[in-house]
């Protein structure tokens, strides 16, 4: 444009003297004008605010920090804070879709001084009735009632030491070993007694429940629970229906939870297998845990 108003500039001056003076006027002025246009547009693009891409994190050149695009830059910043604010607020508060699991109570009655057999049951069914013990223990509401649960695990099995027992005989279990301690014996079944020859000690735990009165509701005293997960290698553990044994390719977890009541020892055996235990471990804790007994 500058050369363009030059060359028009030159050509006045060699023919002003067959050129009129008012039109030698006239081309001087479009000269000035000309000239002040292209000097604005200078000034426009040295002083016009930077190109910012947030995406492709670049911008002008040229930095400019003049008072008026400080606002724009304080705007962006506070745009960006204000929405990853919101994004991590929103994160935090997802809604949770949980269904809590249900649970159903199986309960049943003894004598604390049995008469006749030796008292057990197995998969809630007694073979002997009372009315001074009550026993029980919770299974989630979609397990069978029955005792139908192999997909769940294969036995929970219940029963009454003969004779007295006191709780310093479970404190000294781990020292006597828990077999012996809990006086699991022959009557019991299923190849129990054998089983436990060759299992591991998992876990252990102790917790006291406190009992309270029925009229006052004042508290009675604490009822200590002792807990114990013991385990059999796959290969040794045996199954047994009536006499005969076989040999089981899979592991078994026996849980236990046993306690002291009016000095007759109470245990709680549930019996699952591998597979049982890494599909329902959660619930088969808590069903062990679920385990009560109270005195009426």
């Amino acid at each position: 444009l500058f050369k363009i108003v030059s060359i028009h500039h030159t050509c006045s001056l060699h023919n002003m003297s067959r050129m009129k003076q008012p039109l030698h006027i006239s081309m001087v002025a479009l000269s000035f004008v000309c000239i002040s246009c292209f000097t604005k547009a200078l000034q426009l693009h040295k002083t016009r605010p930077p190109l910012f891409f947030p995406k492709l994190g670049f911008h002008h050149p040229q930095d400019v920090t003049t008072a008026e695009t400080k606002p724009v830059q304080n705007q962006r910043r506070d745009f960006l804070t204000s929405w990853l604010a919101i994004t991590a607020t929103s994160s935090t508060a997802a809604p949770s879709f949980a269904t809590p699991i249900q649970y159903k109570t199986i309960r049943f009655f003894w004598d604390d001084v049995p008469t006749g057999s030796f008292p057990t049951a197995i998969n809630g069914q007694t073979n002997t009735k009372g009315s001074t013990i009550q026993l029980s223990y919770q299974i989630p509401e979609a397990w069978d009632i029955n005792g139908n649960n192999k997909n769940n695990y294969n036995r929970i099995t219940i029963y009454q030491k003969t004779g007295t027992a006191s709780v310093s005989r479970l404190e000294k279990a781990l020292e006597l070993g828990i077999p012996r301690a809990l006086d699991i014996g022959d009557r019991i079944g299923y190849g129990l007694k054998q089983n436990l020859k060759n299992a591991n000690l998992v876990s252990s735990n102790q917790y006291a429940v406190t009992l309270t009165a029925g009229a006052d509701g004042q508290p009675q005293k604490e009822q200590t629970y002792f807990q114990y997960h013991l385990m059999t290698p796959a290969a040794a553990t045996t199954t047994s229906s009536n006499d005969d044994s076989t040999t089981s390719d899979d592991t078994t977890h026996y849980l236990f939870s046993t306690t002291i009541m009016n000095d007759r020892l109470y245990v709680f055996i549930l019996q699952c297998n591998e597979l049982q235990w890494k599909c329902a471990s959660e619930d088969l804790l808590q069903v062990q845990s679920s385990f009560q007994v109270h005195s009426l």
